[in-house]
């Protein structure tokens, strides 16, 4: 309908919103309002906002004026180079996305630089658990009780953690997964190697660009004989 006054309290966003605004007060000597609310900054905004609007009906008087080939000519510039930054953002989203394989990768003892284990030997839980399921790297380490580590969900617990057999170095916890005892590597433990060059610091799996395979239970089917063996 037709506003006879229009007041917006403390209420400013763009110059698009302010017109809007005005355009409601259709009604003959009908007035549109903003009341300032101390410290909101809004009388500033709003101040901006009719620069802009004063700007953008230049630029529509401009543009009815232009020749009409010459503003075919400009749009169709605009769209190549809104294409062109386009598939620039992609290909820079896609370069980031390429992860390292996990063959690039090792892994040795912060305590004693003893060779743990390859990229190649890991797989993921539940998209968060590292384990190794080589079963060589069973030689490698030791399991100790700790109470104070105890973690029991749907699928796994976890209330042991694995320490180099050699110095001792904690590399992580001893988990439970669907009755099979898999070792889950922390990676802040352990001196990650990448491509021939060692990483410093790495205190989280998610700082490390490998995409590592989730762990495939059926392929592991010893690992369930052995589980159900021991019971």
């Amino acid at each position: 309908g037709e506003c006879n006054f229009v007041i917006r309290y403390g209420l400013v966003t763009n110059e698009i919103s302010m017109i809007q605004a005005q355009a409601r007060a259709r009604a003959e000597n009908s007035s549109y309002t903003l009341v300032d609310v101390r410290g909101s900054g809004v009388v500033e905004k709003e101040l901006v906002n009719e620069f802009r609007q004063k700007m953008m009906n230049k630029a529509i008087v401009k543009i009815g004026n232009m020749d009409q080939e010459e503003f075919k000519k400009k749009i169709t510039n605009y769209q190549l180079e809104a294409i062109q930054e386009r598939k620039m953002l992609l290909n820079k989203k896609k370069k980031k996305k390429q992860n390292d394989s996990p063959s690039e990768v090792s892994f040795s003892c912060r305590g004693c630089n003893k060779d743990v284990c390859r990229g190649e030997d890991i797989e993921v839980v539940s998209q968060m658990h590292h384990v190794v399921v080589s079963t060589e790297f069973r030689s490698l380490y030791n399991k100790k009780d700790n109470t104070n580590l105890q973690e029991r969900l749907v699928e796994y617990e976890t209330n042991q953690f694995v320490a180099c057999n050699t110095c001792g170095q904690r590399w992580g916890s001893m988990m439970l997964y669907r009755a099979i005892e898999l070792p889950s590597l922390h990676v802040k433990n352990l001196v990650v190697t990448c491509k021939g060059k060692k990483i410093s610091k790495c205190a989280k799996w998610k700082e490390l660009d490998v995409c590592f395979p989730a762990f495939d239970l059926s392929a592991h089917a010893s690992l369930v004989d052995e589980a159900l063996d021991s019971d």
